[in-house]
């Protein structure tokens, strides 16, 4: 029992406990601590073979880490997503080249076609020939073909178109009758011999008749002979400089320089050649 007017404090000291409770944490604290950490008052550690040990091994785990999420992502959807997208894209690149190969070789029989349509079509016209200015109605009931070869004979004065025979076939354009006032549809005249052609075609650049009181006058009208006259220009420069040349049918230019023979089928072609080799 206690003496009288002596008071029990139950309570603990605060000041002691807390005192107990910092050296508590202070050893706690050095007890975690590996070795080789030396702890200063201002509360930084030193570095020192430990800490070395340390860095190394989170350097290690991060680049652990690392590795496990870059093959968590190789794993996951969206990079195989790409990877597919990679492969299609270059399987559409590969059917793109396919197919701009195809179309290159299609433009290429394309050309060669139209060359082809083209060079029959002029040589199914090459004996035809175009008369203009003929009245409508001056064959008088007249064959086309026997008409044709006497207004032929009647503008030349000879003896060269005297005989039908020497025509296929003569034939206005087809088409309906043109008013009064306007010109009349040309005659088309298909002769049997090419050379009888070329002569009225000759014939032709110069002359110029009154008949029933119309001109007349005819000429060849083709795309060949629009492509054969776009050579005049450097044939007339080839002639200037006295070198040999040849147009060949159905339009394309051979000509021979210094023993050597080349043949250009543009004009373009034609001329590269006489300002390289010749015009220098």
């Amino acid at each position: 029992m206690a003496e009288s007017g002596t008071k029990i404090n139950n309570k603990p000291d605060s000041k002691k406990k807390v005192g107990l409770d910092r050296t508590h944490t202070e050893e706690t604290s050095l007890q975690h601590h590996p070795p080789g950490l030396k702890l200063e008052s201002t509360g930084k550690a030193e570095e020192g073979p430990a800490q070395a040990q340390l860095e190394a091994r989170r350097r290690l785990r991060v680049e652990a880490d690392w590795d496990q999420l870059d093959g968590g992502r190789k794993d996951s959807p969206e990079p195989q997503r790409a990877m597919g997208l990679k492969t299609l894209a270059g399987e559409n690149f590969e059917k793109v080249s396919a197919a701009e190969n195809a179309i290159k070789t299609l433009q290429t029989q394309n050309a060669s076609l139209l060359d082809c349509i083209e060079d029959l079509e002029n040589r199914s016209q090459r004996a035809n020939l175009r008369i203009v200015n003929v009245p409508e109605g001056s064959k008088n009931g007249k064959d086309p073909v026997k008409f044709v070869a006497e207004l032929l004979l009647e503008m030349t004065v000879t003896e060269v178109f005297d005989n039908p025979s020497t025509l296929e076939r003569a034939h206005r354009s087809p088409g309906q009758k043109p008013a009064d006032g306007r010109k009349p549809h040309p005659f088309v005249v298909c002769f049997h011999r090419f050379p009888k052609k070329r002569v009225a075609t000759e014939m032709g650049k110069t002359a110029r008749d009154e008949i029933q009181g119309e001109s007349r006058q005819n000429l060849p009208r083709s795309t060949m002979s629009r492509k054969r006259s776009s050579y005049n220009s450097i044939k007339q420069s080839l002639y200037q400089k006295g070198i040999r040349f040849q147009l060949l049918y159905p339009a394309r230019l051979r000509v021979t320089f210094n023993e050597e023979t080349l043949v250009f089928n543009t004009p373009e072609e034609a001329k590269q050649f006489y300002d390289q080799r010749i015009n220098v």
